[in-house]
């Protein structure tokens, strides 16, 4: 079918391909508003390159909270190898992209269509972003398509395009039809209608469907549009699109057979509508805004009915794997039951992924239907919904959570768990610029701490007082304090608390002028190294190096700079990768490298993100706080 007024995007995907088939991958941002076309573009581009590539497709779900790594589930089913083994197995995040890397690093020319990236979740985002910082290295051109109008300057999306490198990318954005294309179509559908261009805007989906209405003149939506289709099918027909409906992206076929089995001649009856599109595996609505008017369109007991169908049908077949669709279908169809059991799960396995903001939501849906569980569960959901928060940078929330938390904790007289909260209160505290609040709140955690048996608590408690002792430019309190919790640490083999510890310590002994501060810095360093814990090692980094560049070592400020930037840019770590960056510019500038401190500032002011995404106070010394610790202000800016 041709495609009006797109022969010009279509023939700039083809260009972009020729690129890669010269061996220079690329990646195809398509954009527009929903209707306009994308989906189909991509469609007759593809299917034009069956012979010359291999195609593999994943899209994104509109699921209440979307599941880690969705499209990548879809491009495993479509290979050979081994990646949806290591999906399912729940591999490590690192492992999973490197066997997706290895897959497209070979000698057939990929087109991998990524759709509707502005649902997708953080762990796809961070796959997106992997691949786009190598996709020079790659046989492939990369397509994604997202709705521009529904990405604003706050969206995650944003994080990730502001990171592909510009020389590999090309930006196809799709207009809405000219009114002679849209006139044109209305020859073609043998129809009338003066106002058409004016009501649809020139949205193909909207044209299309208003020319597929029977009802007189134009719809004044697309959902009257779409659900005049609707009300001319047989109650059994309706009841097939309407099931479809509550189900983002596409139904399997064996979903819906689980759910209402229906007749063969009642599914070619919403084929032959126009209504649904039917596959060997799959059928869905042709476009997603059909698909939500029929779902809007639903009475809320005749919706929870269908979603607990489908839920029925999902736990029908043993342990659920794709656990994200389990939940969005329990929490719609109100099984709390449902929810309490997998949520957590969900929640777990996203965290794994690194999907933090998805698992942060996961814990969040769990905690609306915890009203029935005994408090000390509900506690234990609040800690694990602030930990994700926190880690996502959502510390009112976080907060918030973890206050909940530490009041059901008093209420059983868990003083254990009391003091655990206190001292994370005590960190949000600090981060919120609440310097009194965090001080207050550490003392309080060890006061409590140090009436029970020592234990990890207690070494961690000591180690954040020491963290804010030595972010406040005290360091013999500081060293005071994280010498406690070392030997704490080392006591109960509590190796996080050991490295967040020792970086703190060796940060205070060397501001005091104690040499032997390296020599913990560097062991903080090499045990988070060790043990996988990027974090701390991307801080041990930045503290070594930033240390080195305050005594003037500009040597071993460059050596440790060169190797921490290295690290943070494998590990996606972007606010550490920048503060470095940063630093390693002063390096230059000052050993008279000028050209180089300019390509580092270039780098870093070139990320818009950089100060939106930065936050305002640091755990970490560097280049701007070093500076300021000397004028008696210990916090970065």
């Amino acid at each position: 079918m041709e495609l009006i007024e797109r022969a010009e995007f279509f023939e700039q995907l083809q260009d972009t391909l020729a690129e890669v088939m010269c061996g220079h991958g690329r990646v195809a941002l398509i954009t527009g508003e929903a209707g306009i076309g994308k989906t189909s573009l991509v469609e007759q581009f593809a299917e034009r390159q069956t012979n010359a590539c291999r195609v593999l497709w994943g899209g994104c779900d509109a699921l209440f909270t979307p599941r880690p790594l969705g499209p990548l589930y879809d491009i495993a089913k479509q290979l050979r190898g081994n990646l949806i083994t290591l999906l399912e197995d729940e591999a490590p995040r690192a492992a999973i992209f490197s066997t997706v890397f290895d897959e497209l690093q070979n000698d057939i020319a990929t087109i991998l269509i990524i759709e509707d990236v502005h649902w997708a979740d953080e762990a796809s985002l961070d796959l997106l972003k992997f691949l786009g910082r190598r996709i020079n290295k790659l046989n492939s051109l990369l397509i994604i398509t997202y709705r521009d109008d529904e990405v604003r300057a706050e969206h995650p999306l944003r994080l990730v395009l502001g990171d592909l490198p510009r020389s590999s990318v090309r930006r196809l954005r799709l207009p809405a039809l000219s009114q002679g294309a849209v006139d044109q179509l209305a020859v073609r559908a043998g129809k009338r209608m003066d106002d058409l261009y004016a009501v649809t805007g020139g949205n193909p989906f909207f044209v299309t469907e208003a020319l597929a209405s029977e009802d007189q003149g134009v719809p004044v939506s697309v959902s009257d549009a779409v659900l005049s289709r609707l009300v001319r099918l047989t109650p059994a027909a309706r009841a097939v699109v309407e099931l479809i409906s509550v189900v983002p992206a596409k139904a399997e076929v064996w979903l819906l057979n689980e759910s209402i089995n229906p007749a063969t001649d009642v599914l070619e009856e919403c084929a032959d509508a126009g209504i649904l599109v039917l596959d060997n595996t799959s059928i869905g609505f042709r476009h997603e805004l059909a698909r939500r008017a029929v779902e809007d369109s639903l009475p809320a007991p005749r919706a929870q009915s269908m979603h607990a169908k489908v839920l029925k049908a999902l736990l029908s077949r043993g342990a659920p794997s794709d656990l994200a669709r389990v939940v969005h279908h329990a929490a719609k169809s109100g099984n709390a039951s449902a929810v309490l059991e997998y949520a957590p799960i969900a929640a777990r396995q996203a965290a794994a992924l690194n999907a933090h903001r998805e698992s942060a939501s996961h814990y969040e849906t769990a905690l609306r239907y915890a009203g029935t569980l005994p408090p000390a569960e509900r506690a234990v959901l609040l800690e694990h919904r602030s930990y994700e928060c926190y880690v996502t940078a959502q510390l009112n929330d976080a907060n918030d959570a973890r206050l909940e938390a530490l009041k059901i904790w008093k209420q059983l007289g868990n003083k254990l768990r009391q003091g655990d909260n206190l001292r994370w209160m005590s960190r949000f505290a600090w981060y919120l610029g609440r310097n009194e609040e965090a001080e207050a709140y550490a003392r309080e955690a060890i006061t409590l701490l140090e009436a029970l048996p020592a234990g990890p608590e207690l070494a961690w408690a000591y180690s954040n007082r020491a963290q804010l002792h030595m972010l406040a430019g005290q360091p013999n309190e500081a060293i005071v304090w994280g010498s406690r919790a070392i030997e704490l640490s080392e006591k109960f083999d509590a190796t996080e608390t050991l490295v967040h510890a020792l970086n703190n310590v060796g940060v205070a002994q060397l501001l005091a002028r104690e040499e032997q501060g390296r020599a913990k810095l560097e062991e903080s360093l090499r045990l988070s190294l060790a043990h996988n814990l990027e974090e701390h090692a991307s801080r041990a980094f930045t503290n070594i190096s930033a240390l080195s560049l305050w005594n003037r070592d500009y040597k071993l400020a460059l050596h440790y700079l060169n190797e921490g930037i290295a690290y943070a840019t494998e590990h996606d770590l972007e606010s550490c990768n920048y503060y470095m960056t940063t630093a390693r510019a002063r390096v230059h500038f000052e050993t008279g490298h000028w050209d180089m401190a300019t390509d580092d500032v270039a780098l870093v002011l070139g990320q818009s993100r950089v100060q939106r995404n930065t936050r305002s106070r640091t755990d970490h010394f560097g280049p701007c706080s070093i500076a300021s610790w000397r004028s008696g202000c210990i916090a970065g800016t």
